[in-house]
């Protein structure tokens, strides 16, 4: 739920929990998100803070008054789960900010049949969340290429997956190549490796195996996923968009987001503690 709350963007469906008594549906009192915790940035603490759900006063009397397993006919349609409810988060540090919230809730099949799960999308949010640009991917990439990340971030924010998906990879097509020639710059890098794969790239690129490669040269930094982040960089953009639906490049999307920070994010701590360390050594010769 936490994860729903603070990452989910618009529209993006969220499985709650499995119903497995047909004397107890869940979810289909609102009142179960009652003081429900997450985290978010607070613009008033400039920080990120607990947030919690809070029921109205009206819906605290009437959904918090009846008995757990009271049944809520209007929450129902062809016998599924199905209906909307506004809640607000309030920060619990300053106690002022909040975010309005409309929530959709339903299950697919029938509540009386066993093992129904039970979803929920965000189709509301007020104030609308504003991608936040982190200052290590806008410091590297350059002016389009920055661009295009903030423009898929906000698609992304509004569950737009195909748009957002669409930016990124503009990003990694143009940016990938570029990114491996700093990666080699690393003092943990293997960087002669890393020139020989770059050389029979720029002989061949169609055939290419320095995705695919270069893991083992990468260094300990990038390597501590265990898996080869620019070998996925990669693959991610390597599907046709138009193959996708727009929850694969949803998913695709978040992704290639979330691994090209890591990639300029890694990279920039070493190339700033490398300076630190230079200025350290000038500083006491």
């Amino acid at each position: 739920m936490k994860e729903f709350l603070r990452d989910y963007p618009l529209y993006r469906e969220f499985k709650l929990s499995t119903q497995t008594d047909s004397d107890e549906i869940p979810f289909q009192n609102p009142y179960n998100f009652h003081e429900e915790g997450f985290d978010h940035w607070c613009e008033n603490e400039s920080s990120y803070k607990t947030f919690e759900l809070t029921l109205n006063k009206p819906q605290q009397q009437g959904y918090g008054s009846v008995a757990f397993d009271h049944v809520f006919p209007e929450h129902f349609r062809n016998e599924k789960l199905d209906y909307c409810i506004p809640i607000t988060a309030r920060c619990v540090s300053c106690k002022d900010q909040e975010i309005e919230f409309l929530f959709h809730i339903w299950t697919k099949e029938k509540v009386d049949e066993e093992m129904v799960d039970v979803f929920i999308e965000k189709i509301g949010v007020y104030p609308e969340h504003k991608s936040k640009q982190d200052k290590d991917v806008s410091k590297y990439l350059d002016r389009e290429s920055s661009n295009w990340f903030y423009k898929g971030s906000t698609l992304l924010d509004k569950g737009m997956g195909i748009g957002a998906f669409a930016y990124f990879r503009r990003i990694v097509e143009k940016e990938l190549i570029g990114i491996i020639e700093d990666i080699k710059t690393l003092p943990d890098a293997q960087s002669s490796e890393i020139d020989s794969l770059l050389e029979e790239h720029v002989k061949n690129p169609k055939v290419s195996t320095i995705y695919s490669n270069i893991f083992e040269f990468l260094p300990h930094s990038l390597k501590s996923l265990g898996d080869n982040p620019i070998k996925l960089l990669y693959n991610l953009t390597s599907e046709g968009l138009h193959s996708l639906s727009e929850d694969e490049c949803l998913g695709k999307a978040q992704g290639t987001q979330v691994l090209l920070s890591f990639v300029i994010r890694k990279m920039s701590e070493e190339h700033s503690e490398i300076k630190n360390l230079r200025n350290v050594i000038k500083s006491i010769k």
